[in-house]
């Protein structure tokens, strides 16, 4: 038995009773949809109505929830909608019957902040955030935001960047739902009545928790520099303690002994200043 959450999309290009899967990309909720066999033949099932198809999978690595494709006639006949959102489940028999359920509410989490360029009828939400809550991707879609009592009609504007999984409010709407910027939200959309609810904020703001973790890192590194720094200080004055005793003896022993080369038949005073000695040619004395 296979289980799964697809989007259902309508195709103009695929023949009649043929549906096409894509659920290999880890994206949505878990499911084991991968167990249809690819190129079998299946029964879709939608209340009364069963209707044999063809089973294809096909593998993207771009894309924000798994999803499955459905040729129009087909689609009709179901009484299937473009964009639409189901539950697939599969019987255990040898002819596999799929039964397909509607889904009318999602939930996910998302990343709210002040938006000043934004018009104050306008709510801007992330292309990933959209697909995990089901809402449709159409710029100007006009949406229900609701927070308890409070409620406003807003006008929905999708960023390009299709990996952005944000939500941007006016800074008025931001006051009026009392939401604050850089707060984790937990929504749900209901597809019938276009309702976006705010079910929850949760009480620390994201941006502030990210650099609480670094402060410690901060200190610590302040506390370390003393303890290097002090040894370099102690060894300054050692050295020349160490080096000029050893260095004056040796010219103090140096200079009484110099002698010059002394010339031919001349006599040269001992150190001592008591006798004369004969200096040979070509050797100084040894001293």
């Amino acid at each position: 038995m296979a289980k799964g959450v697809v989007d259902v999309y309508v195709s103009k290009k695929l023949d009649q009773n043929n549906i096409v899967l894509v659920v290999n990309g880890g994206c949505g909720l878990p499911n084991d949809l991968h167990l249809i066999r690819d190129g079998s033949t299946v029964t879709l099932s939608r209340g009364n109505t069963h209707i044999e198809v063809k089973a294809t999978h096909e593998e993207e690595t771009e894309y924000s929830f798994d999803y499955m494709e459905i040729d129009a006639i087909t689609a009709a006949r179901l009484g299937i909608r473009h964009g639409s959102r189901y539950s697939l489940e599969t019987d255990e028999g040898e002819h596999l019957f799929i039964q397909m359920q509607p889904i009318n509410t999602s939930e996910a989490e998302g990343i709210v902040y002040a938006e000043p360029k934004s018009r104050t009828d306008t709510i801007v939400i992330g292309y990933t955030l959209l697909c995990w809550l089901g809402m449709p991707d159409k710029k100007n879609t006009v949406i229900t935001l609701r927070r308890g009592n409070l409620s406003s009609t807003l006008k929905l504007n999708i960023p390009p960047n299709q990996l952005d999984t944000d939500l941007r409010l006016s800074p008025g709407r931001m006051s009026e739902f009392a939401l604050s910027p850089g707060k984790q939200l937990k929504l749900r959309y209901d597809r019938v009545t276009k309702t976006l609810e705010v079910l929850s904020q949760e009480t620390t703001v994201t941006a502030n928790r990210t650099k609480q973790r670094s402060i410690p890192k901060k200190s610590a590194l302040k506390t370390a520099k003393p303890p290097a720094q002090t040894p370099k200080m102690e060894a300054a004055p050692v050295k020349p303690a160490l080096t000029k005793p050893a260095v004056k003896p040796a010219k103090m022993q140096t200079s009484p002994i110099k002698t010059q080369k002394p010339q031919s038949g001349k006599t040269r005073t001992n150190p001592t200043g008591t006798k004369k000695i004969n200096a040979p040619q070509g050797r100084p004395a040894n001293t």
